[in-house]
């Protein structure tokens, strides 16, 4: 997957500026897709360049002017083709699981409480992911068939907090 098709993904079921696309990433995708916000204006140029979006200067008071950007008929059929081509499956590169593995050589207090802060991380994570999933649920038709599907990917995030959140803990009760 590349930056590009997330951001024509998320552009296609709604429009909207680089600020909105960044709280979107931050929001929804970003615990699968992590991109910075100089990535995605940088990629947000790119694909205005190649006509796959298009933007609209909006002029604001007492702040600065911003674009809204839209995916155009050339982008959809970008997306589309993508969407053709099969998925590798997702591998996990965890610097914290390396750490568990060779935990043994570890200070037992520092590797608790690593594991704690992350999971401290993971349950706020968690947090944010319930609400959104509430306020996808609560949405108005036709919205809500708009996002069912990135609802479902929303589903897995929570599910993978949730796993995550389990096994440290068994993990912190069996260092202990």
């Amino acid at each position: 997957m590349s930056l590009r098709h997330a951001i024509l993904a998320m552009l296609d079921i709604e429009k909207g500026s680089g600020y909105d696309l960044v709280k979107r990433f931050d929001q929804s995708v970003s615990y699968f897709w992590a991109a910075s916000y100089q990535q995605i204006y940088r990629e947000l140029q790119k694909l205005e360049s190649e006509a796959l979006l298009e933007s609209e200067e909006v002029i604001q008071q007492g702040k600065p002017d911003k674009k809204i950007y839209e995916v155009t008929p050339d982008g959809i059929s970008e997306l589309q083709k993508w969407l053709e081509k099969p998925a590798k499956a997702m591998k996990i590169k965890e610097p914290l699981l390396i750490k568990i593995y060779a935990g043994e050589l570890a200070d037992t207090g520092l590797l608790i409480e690593e594991i704690s802060q992350h999971k401290a991380a993971h349950a706020t994570r968690l947090q944010q992911y319930q609400e959104m999933s509430e306020l996808l649920i609560n949405l108005e038709q036709p919205l809500r068939s708009k996002y069912f599907l990135p609802h479902q990917t929303l589903k897995l995030g929570i599910k993978i907090e949730e796993a995550w959140l389990e096994w440290a803990e068994e993990t912190l009760e069996a260092i202990t």
